[in-house]
């Protein structure tokens, strides 16, 4: 028999970050510290496993730089916030090497983001957090989680990432701490081995582009729009081009790309052909999913 782990989970709808405070007030309960400690050294961890290997030349040591990418610039600025994290402007002298610059000491001599990270150790990080105001940690709640899902559940192969969908998951190692002390705070529900994100969790999601405002994955309101779009193709599709793409055994891909790229246009097939020179789209996984459903409907 099938389990229902909402049930067991008790997924209930999303509530304000109020579990980071006791009874209204400012103050920090220790476990709710401990979460925002290990989130900062997960997030600590991705970045330097994320460019482990891309320092820039004659770098300082532990050095990097974060490509200008979104999710990068926050997951550096939220650990640099909390003074986890040394930021500075590179330049070149006559050696050719980079010379580092602390950025809060030189920012107003600089209008641009700071290119180059170097994140604390894990221990240091720990240390840092725990003499922290509990005033100004709780300025980061929200970036604490939105850096966490998107340096957890991106940028990596996908047996070493976290699952930001809705089923529940078996996390990899490195991320089961974390994971508990969300678990503790209900932004997950737990049971034996397995997880499952809750409703408290939905507004980062949304932010890191995982959810949808309505709490649905991005990737299961993909799949079901690419479902419908290819079965409507299918069943629509003219009895000349179902001839010429699928009377053979061996379905040739390119070739229904092709045929889409010219005659599938805004959910509809037209009698004819588009411009050739239109850039390809989104028609790579629906040529995929016609010949699989050509396959299931032309073989016995």
């Amino acid at each position: 028999m099938a389990v229902n782990f909402y049930i067991f989970f008790g997924v209930k709808a999303a509530q304000p970050n109020v579990l980071f405070r006791e009874n209204g007030s400012n103050a920090m309960p220790s476990n709710s510290k401990q979460l925002l400690a290990e989130l900062a050294v997960e997030i600590a961890r991705r970045l330097r496993e994320i460019f482990a290997n891309d320092a820039p030349s004659n770098a300082l040591p532990g050095y990097f730089y974060h490509l200008h990418t979104g999710d990068f610039e926050r997951a550096c600025n939220f650990l640099w916030q909390l003074d986890c994290a040394v930021a500075g402007y590179g330049t070149s002298s006559k050696h050719n090497e980079i010379v580092f610059a602390d950025a809060k000491k030189t920012r107003p001599q600089h209008s641009a983001w700071p290119p180059f990270f170097r994140v604390f150790s894990s221990e240091e990080i720990r240390q840092q957090i725990a003499q922290t105001s509990d005033v100004k940690l709780n300025l980061h709640i929200e970036d604490s989680l939105c850096s966490y899902l998107a340096m957890a559940g991106d940028y990596g192969p996908e047996e070493q990432l976290l699952s930001l969908d809705r089923k529940p998951f078996v996390p990899p190692e490195p991320y089961e701490q974390g994971l508990h002390l969300l678990a503790e705070h209900g932004y997950a529900g737990k049971i034996g081995k397995y997880y499952i994100w809750t409703d408290k969790i939905a507004p980062a999601m949304h932010t890191v582009y995982a959810w949808t405002e309505d709490g649905q994955p991005w990737g299961e309101v993909e799949d079901a729009r690419l479902e419908n779009e290819a079965r409507a193709a299918w069943e629509t599709m003219p009895l000349t081009i179902k001839k010429a793409l699928f009377q053979h055994p061996h379905y040739n891909l390119m070739d229904t790309i092709d045929v889409l790229m010219k005659f599938w246009k805004d959910g509809t097939w037209s009698q004819k052909p588009e411009d050739e020179t239109q850039n390809l789209g989104g028609e790579l996984h629906l040529a995929r999913r016609l010949i699989e459903i050509a396959k299931a409907e032309t073989q016995p």
